[in-house]
């Protein structure tokens, strides 16, 4: 895969490692998504990280900035109030956490906190879907805005229009290097971009199919065969 960015992360360097990456396959990555925040209505099922507000201390300066999206994976990114900073959860550092965690955390069982561990085997197929939509394969849902009424499965997420730079949220202690290069070129050529293969059929081709000729009208033929 070849990277054509105006910026810098972490796993950049391992296109070099494969002498540049393939070529066939490219991800642009644009420092913003669009000039705007994206609004996609979708009545899509999303099944990605649970709601880091489930655990967090009420009374913490640490509050969820939203649902960060790479290759399909998700994960909860946080915001530090405080200090400003902005870093993805990594539940294998709680004990680091425990000025924010709170006894919520410590009163989950084990099966329970599993939910909250990022799984990097597992793609979202929501997640594909939000990435068909915004063109992207790494973004942050910023909010999620639920419908009224008949309308409440329809959900619009908020996408935020910058495209996260992954080395300034810590997620490499997260999601090593080589790992998430090969992710990010197997989801771009094979999730992200719907293959042909997938895609139903045109009228043209189901006209075909039949074993009509488009290049000839059915009046003609109908004139030829008398």
């Amino acid at each position: 895969m070849r990277i054509i960015s105006p910026f810098k992360d972490y796993y950049d360097h391992i296109a070099y490692i494969y002498g540049g990456g393939d070529p066939k396959i490219v991800y642009e990555r644009r420092k913003r998504i669009a000039d705007e925040d994206l609004q996609l209505l979708t009545d899509t099922t999303f099944n990605g990280v649970h709601s880091p507000s489930l655990w967090l201390n009420p009374v913490s300066p640490v509050k969820s900035k939203g649902t960060l999206c790479v290759a399909g994976r998700t994960f909860c990114l946080m915001h530090d109030t405080e200090t400003g900073e902005v870093f993805v959860h990594n539940p294998k550092k709680r004990d680091e956490y425990v000025r924010y965690v709170g006894y919520r955390w410590a009163t989950m069982n084990e099966e329970r906190r599993k939910q909250e561990e990022p799984n990097l085997t597992y793609v979202d197929n929501g997640a594909i879907m939000l990435s068909r939509m915004a063109k992207a394969p790494v973004f942050l849902i910023k909010d999620v805005i639920y419908g009224e009424g008949k309308q409440f499965h329809a959900k619009t997420y908020v996408i935020d229009k910058e495209t996260p730079i992954l080395s300034t949220i810590g997620m490499a202690a997260l999601y090593p290097p080589e790992q998430i290069y090969q992710d990010l070129a197997y989801y771009i050529s094979n999730l992200m971009n719907e293959s042909p293969d997938m895609m139903p059929p045109t009228v043209q081709q189901k006209i075909e199919s039949h074993g009509f000729d488009l290049k000839q009208s059915f009046r003609h033929r109908k004139e030829e065969d008398g």
